[in-house]
């Protein structure tokens, strides 16, 4: 019964994988033993070798993304124009990986700031424009004005613009 079940699952017989002389076909030493019947401990997939002119093509690409001026794509997209996919990158060009995550973090983290003044400007003249009419600029009311650009008071940040706008001293 056992050997029926190692059978069909692929694994030495318990018998013979104990016996000091392996039959034909099977490994002879014990490590090697053990790994036939295991299998695999790792799951880890196999990295492509890239040959010596597939590297300098893929290191002049990553170096011309650096050297532009503008956000370099994500290396996802670098990858595919290759046919590596971002792993590999990292797997075989750390450095140049990490300097065009660096740049691309740098530039989210800018067009955050720049969004945010933009939003909180807003906020601003929607009140500087009510108060021009004679209109006290309620919450409801901002919070109209502001849907209209897509924004609501709900977010903290755009709360905080209202609440500096009203009252000027709290900055």
């Amino acid at each position: 019964m056992i050997d029926a079940r190692c059978a069909r699952q692929n694994v030495v017989n318990p018998v013979n994988f104990c016996s000091p002389t392996a039959p034909e076909g099977h490994a002879s030493t014990p490590t090697q033993r053990a790994e036939e019947a295991v299998g695999s401990l790792t799951s880890r997939a196999s990295r492509p070798m890239l040959t010596c002119s597939k590297r300098l093509e893929v290191d002049r690409l990553l170096r011309e993304c650096l050297a532009a001026e503008a956000t370099p794509p994500p290396l996802r997209n670098i990858g595919e124009q290759l046919g590596l996919r971002r792993s590999s990158l990292r797997y075989w060009f750390p450095d140049l990986c990490d300097e065009i995550s660096g740049r691309r973090a740098l530039d989210r983290q800018r067009n955050a700031a720049t969004e945010r003044a933009r939003r909180s400007s807003l906020v601003t003249v929607a009140i500087e424009s009510m108060v021009a009419q004679g209109i006290y600029p309620t919450r409801r009311k901002v919070d109209a004005m502001m849907r209209h650009h897509g924004l609501a008071l709900a977010r903290p940040e755009i709360y905080q613009a209202y609440a500096r706008a009203l009252n000027p001293s709290q900055k």
